[in-house]
């Protein structure tokens, strides 16, 4: 019989909402609880269903929510020594025009004028460099 009434009270506590001692006191007779002491108690244990499941599920949602702090990044300023660089280094490099129509010939000699800006222009990058290394030497 026990197993009976196991089964009964895990079945109608769910879908009424009432609790086995009430079930259990309403079919007695004259000593049963009134229907508020069994609602009460109804309320009472939703209630505290409701506020465990705010506090498991709500409240984590709205901190997740809140704006999350950036890590604090420094701002150094590195001082970098200025060099003074001739104007023969920095000044402009003018490129020849490309002739109307082209021919074979025109294209080679083009290419030799090329080659011959791209080789002082390597010469300047390399005055440029040596004077940055030198001019770190003389300001640590």
């Amino acid at each position: 019989m026990t197993i009976w009434r196991g089964a009964l009270k895990s079945l109608l506590a769910p879908l009424t909402g009432k609790t086995w001692s009430c079930l259990r006191s309403q079919s007695k007779g004259p000593s049963r609880p009134g229907r508020t002491e069994c609602y009460r108690a109804r309320l009472s244990d939703t209630w505290r269903q409701i506020s465990a499941l705010l506090l498991l599920f709500l409240m984590p949602l709205l901190s997740g929510c809140a704006q999350q702090q950036k890590p604090p990044v420094e701002y150094r300023v590195i001082k970098q020594p200025v060099l003074n660089l001739p104007a023969e280094l920095t000044s402009r490099i003018d490129v020849p025009d490309l002739p109307d129509n082209p021919s074979y010939g025109d294209s080679v000699s083009m290419n030799a004028t090329l080659y011959g800006i791209v080789g002082q222009c390597n010469i300047d990058r390399a005055a440029i460099r040596k004077l940055q290394v030198t001019g770190k030497e003389t300001h640590p």
